[in-house]
């Protein structure tokens, strides 16, 4: 009860943001419904502004983040002299890129169904964790409306609890109660169905509990039934050995217990006033949607009006009984009590859809499309005759907004790769990395150990769209082929990198080095000469070099035999100076050591 409870206040904190949300899924679904003003079944077009909005974000950014299979990629930190880190973060890339796209079930399907939920309602979340069912590395979506927090809350790592809605369907819970991982209770049929395979709503809440009495709130996750509030499973939300502890006062406690299960939250632009829930193009561009709809839908009504006609047919006037409709070429024999047909019959005049109306239905859609980035030279339809310099201008100052959006992304896509990075160093099979890179050598847990490389996604946040690429691999080419800057450049490496930025495989079948010409025979035997007579002028050089080495060894011997002479001389003269003061002192002692010893 206390989880259901804590559940029901996490949800009221964001339903002005969840009832906008669905507002925005129906918006963007435009599904055709019936409209009884100003008259029944009156004109009711949604324009799919929010829907081209979605489409072309998720057509950028869906293919600068899977780029041909490359995903993730590692950088170094700190000196690598032997080029080992180097090497371990390459294999770190290249096999977790592999995992993505092989091993990872659904991670590019629904990568691309999160790009489609972000522009729409602003916020999706990556559950990343271990099945122990499957024995296998999760990173699941999960919808902003099935994830439930409050929504003052300011980071997931704080938040003192989160709560997943998820469906499990009858055999589903067999199946775990007989596996030992749910209680098995008799949850009965879903209310409201006579299926009786229809799915059973659950609450999984990640939350901080108390349950073994140490004074220590711990990570937890309970399961419970949503409709009949039964405790299906709890399960520790943590490792005992990842918990943190620290001594204080000659006893150890604990400081931080990190969570197994995380969540990964992709926003797509923060909320204005601070709320956890990040917000969509249908909560910026709402009002003008409807705007926009109500004013097409009055053109098109006006245009119908004026097309079908109608009036006032006066009671003078006598017709058979039937309906009467106009057909070219049939007249109609009716019955007068005199006077003109004319004045007996009135028609509507109504003078079709207004300019007025159609000049702002373009200026609501020019301000709904620079918030949504869909400007023309953004979809395509530039005018061909611009020059390109304008239209890399536009087409620059439309991506601002869509950079800043991707950036987010990118952002959180690290974040999801660091925990599937911190899992892969406890469950990856070190079997299966052997075999991957064939090379028995490799070793899964000390490659995905250690915390001195940084990963990120292959896609580059500053460029997304392919000419961006393309232009910067030109400019790059370009300075390859010049003369002056050509020799810091590698103009094989250039060519490649181009080729593949224009999606051109098998670049080694026709990219060759280039060959120097062979000179002709005469050419060859000139060279030769010059070289011999360079060669002659070099040894002659050489000779002279060592001549005069030889005289300055010759010099410097002289100069210390001179030297050895001198000191010898001096050596001499200081033993005769000191033998005639030793004499002279001896003789003034001898005459004192004698009376002593006769004393």
């Amino acid at each position: 009860m206390k989880c259901l409870r804590e559940y029901e206040i996490d949800d009221e904190s964001r339903s002005e943001w969840k009832e906008r949300a669905n507002r925005g899924f129906e918006a963007v679904e435009m599904k055709a419904t019936s409209k009884n003003y100003p008259w029944a079944n009156a004109a009711n077009v949604k324009y799919p502004i929010l829907a081209e909005a979605a489409t072309q974000f998720n057509a950028r950014a869906y293919p600068a983040i899977v780029q041909d299979g490359d995903i993730v990629k590692c950088k170094v930190h700190g000196r690598d002299p032997q080029g080992l880190k180097s090497a371990r973060a390459n294999r770190v890339g290249d096999y977790m890129s592999y995992q993505l796209n092989n091993k990872i079930e659904c991670w590019e399907s629904d990568t691309d169904k999160l790009l489609l939920q972000l522009p729409v309602v602003g916020m999706g979340f990556r559950k990343v964790f271990y099945n122990q069912n499957r024995q296998a590395i999760r990173a699941e979506l999960v919808t902003a409306l099935k994830f439930v927090v409050h929504n003052n809350t300011s980071d997931l790592q704080s938040c003192p609890r989160g709560t997943q809605e998820i469906q499990y369907y009858p055999h589903e819970i067999q199946e775990y109660a007989r596996q030992g991982l749910f209680i098995d209770h008799d949850y009965g049929m879903v209310e409201g169905t006579q299926d009786t395979d229809a799915p059973h709503d659950f609450l999984e809440q990640h939350r901080l509990l108390d349950l073994d009495g140490d004074g220590v709130r711990e990570p937890w996750i309970i399961t419970i039934h949503k409709a009949t509030g039964k405790v299906a499973r709890i399960e520790a939300g943590y490792h005992p050995e990842e918990i943190e502890t620290r001594n204080y006062k000659g006893r150890k406690m604990i400081t931080r217990i990190p969570r197994k299960v995380e969540y990964v939250p992709y926003s797509f632009i923060p909320d204005f006033r601070g709320g956890f829930y990040s917000l969509g193009f249908f909560h910026l561009i709402e009002g003008l949607t409807e705007t926009i709809n109500t004013t097409l839908n009055q053109m098109l009504d006006a245009g119908h009006l004026q097309n079908a006609g109608g009036g006032f047919i006066g009671s003078g006037l006598r017709l058979k009984k039937g309906t009467y409709r106009l057909e070219p070429g049939k007249y109609h024999t009716v019955e007068t009590a005199g006077g003109d047909i004319r004045q007996a019959i009135y028609n509507f005049q109504h003078p079709g859809p207004s300019s007025v109306l159609f000049q702002l239905l373009g200026f609501l859609e020019g301000a709904a499309k620079g918030l949504t980035t869909i400007q023309d030279a953004m979809t395509g339809e530039m005018n061909r005759n611009a020059p390109v310099g304008t239209t890399l201008a536009l087409i620059e100052q439309g991506m601002k907004v869509f950079n800043a959006i991707y950036k987010r992304v990118f952002s959180s896509l690290k974040k999801e790769f660091a925990l599937i990075y911190r899992l892969n160093g406890r469950y990856t099979d070190p079997f299966d990395y052997i075999n991957f890179f064939d090379d028995p050598s490799v070793d899964a847990h000390a490659d995905f150990a250690a915390n001195d490389m940084d990963l990120t996604p292959v896609a580059d946040p500053n460029t997304v769209l392919d000419m961006q690429r393309i232009s910067r691999a030109q400019l790059v080419l370009e300075n390859a082929k010049d003369p002056v800057l050509g020799e810091y450049h590698n103009i094989e490496a250039a060519l490649k990198h181009y080729y593949e930025l224009v999606r051109i495989d098998n670049t080694e079948s026709f990219l060759q080095t280039p060959q120097t010409p062979q000179p002709a025979p005469e050419q060859m035997m000139a060279i030769e000469l010059d070289m011999a007579d360079k060669q002659a002028d070099i040894e002659k050089k050489q000779a002279e070099t060592m001549k005069t080495v030889a005289e300055v060894e010759e010099t410097q011997a002289d100069t210390i035999k001179t030297m050895a002479e001198a000191e010898n001389i001096k050596a001499e003269q200081e033993a005769e100076i000191f033998g005639n003061e030793f004499d002279q002192e001896m003789s003034n002692i001898i005459p004192f050591m004698q009376e002593g010893q006769a004393a």
